[in-house]
Order: C-alpha cells, then structure tokens, then sequence
C-alpha cells in the first residue's frame, strides 16, 4: 500500500507549489533566469499583477526568477525592468512592509542625472537634487501605468554630513524609488558609513547571486556619500568609485511591484 501524504507536511506543499505553478519568495532569490515575460501597460496592470504575485498565498508565478526582464510602459522611460529579489524589503522600516513584492531596478540606465547641480553633498541623499527632483519624475511616469502596486516603503536614509564630509544623521523616509547602497550592490561598504546604509545591510538577491548577470557595464550613481563632494558610483568594471556631485551618471533606481 502506498504511503499516505499527511496535509501540511512538506512534501504535500512541494506538490501543491508544483500542481499550482506556485513558486516561494525564496525560489525566486535563489534561481536565475535570462527570460522575459510580458510588458506592463496601464491597460493590463491588474491582470499582470494577478497573474505574477499571489498576494494572498505570498507565493509567485513560476516563470519569474532573478534575472526575468519585462518593459513597463510608462510612456516617458519605457524602460525594461529586471527582477533583482522577491520580499526584499519585507519587515524593513519604522513602518513594516508586509505586502509580497518583486523587486526591481532598470536593466541600463533610466538616463543620466547629476546627484546636485554643484560639486556639494550637503544633505547627504534626502538633501540631493536627485532625490528631490530626478526620482520623484520617475515615480511620477511608473504611478501612470502602477497605480498603488509601485508600492511605498519607508527607509531610512542619510540627511546631513559631519565636519569631515561623511553622513553623520539618517530618518525614515516614504519611498517609491530610491537609489541603492553599496551593501545592497556588493554585501559589503567600501566607502559609505552607517547612516547610508540603514535597514539595508545586505545584498538584494540578484547581486548577490548573480551579479555578473545583473550589473550590466554602464556606471551608475549610488545614494552614499563619499565627502563633502563626491557620491559613491558604481562604476563600469563592477567595483565602488565616488565622483564629482555636479557629475552626469547613470540613474537605477530601486522600486518595488505588489
């Protein structure tokens, strides 16, 4: 006689993932995939939403991974999007995101921008003209075709600089988009203090995994100071650099779809 599968062991999720196409957040973060699925568009959002993220179950469609890339129609950017993690950010914040999630970032650059019109870093981040002008535009295009699934986070982030050009105080800020540190680029700081790295203290699944898939070759700003002129960058050979504020780099920001 065969063994009878008790409900509620493993193996029984195991066949009811399978039977479903269900995958888990943690299947996502631990597989790569170079495969695109369809775009984005304000007309099928909702049903793009519905068949990808299980919100009730917190599980995914299984054709999704690190690495899976789609455009999101936004009619300014018209950017393609890859998948960097899934429930990244879940319990981060002073306010906890609990909703299940992708995560996201640009596979090139949105276009390039300058962190502030002059060669300062005062204000840190929050202070920045990119934060206060470049990101809240792209916010601005994705929430046209996203509606409320561009999900708000709280993080937290550096506003001031110390005597010696090194962010010295940080708060929580609600984000739609916000550009990456360096622990979440390469698990470790190079440059950056505490006050830039905040909640996020580790690596987003795609660069960890699989960074020589997801970086890509072009540079791009990251939101830690470096001294009273310079940002960190990432730069094109996939190591930490810091330039010039006044400078034109490349624009990934992170958001995150649920």
């Amino acid at each position: 006689m065969p063994a009878q599968i008790m409900e509620g062991t493993s193996i029984m999720i195991d066949v009811e993932k399978k039977i479903n196409n269900l995958i888990s957040a943690d299947d996502i973060n631990n597989k790569y995939l170079n495969n695109k699925i369809e775009d984005i568009s304000a007309s099928n959002v909702e049903s793009w939403i519905a068949k990808y993220i299980y919100s009730d179950s917190d599980r995914f469609n299984n054709s999704i991974a690190c690495g899976t890339k789609f455009t999101i129609n936004d009619g300014t950017y018209n950017a393609q999007w890859v998948v960097v993690g899934a429930d990244t950010e879940i319990g981060k914040g002073d306010i906890k995101l609990v909703k299940p999630h992708l995560s996201l970032i640009p596979v090139t650059n949105l276009g390039k921008s300058k962190m502030n019109d002059s060669d300062i870093t005062y204000g840190a981040y929050v202070g920045s003209k990119m934060n206060r002008q470049t990101i809240p535009a792209i916010v601005e295009a994705l929430q046209k075709v996203l509606g409320s699934h561009l999900l708000a986070r709280r993080v937290k982030l550096a506003n001031n600089i110390d005597s010696n050009g090194k962010s010295n105080a940080s708060a929580y800020y609600t984000v739609y988009a916000n550009l990456l540190c360096e622990r979440q680029v390469w698990d470790i700081s190079e440059f950056e203090y505490f006050y830039d790295i905040g909640d996020d203290t580790t690596a987003l699944p795609g660069f960890k995994n699989y960074k020589d898939d997801i970086y890509g070759s072009s540079y791009f700003w990251l939101r830690s100071v470096y001294d009273y002129n310079n940002f960190v960058l990432a730069d094109s050979d996939g190591s930490a650099n810091f330039y010039g504020a006044y400078l034109s780099f490349g624009v990934r920001p992170l958001i995150t779809i649920g």
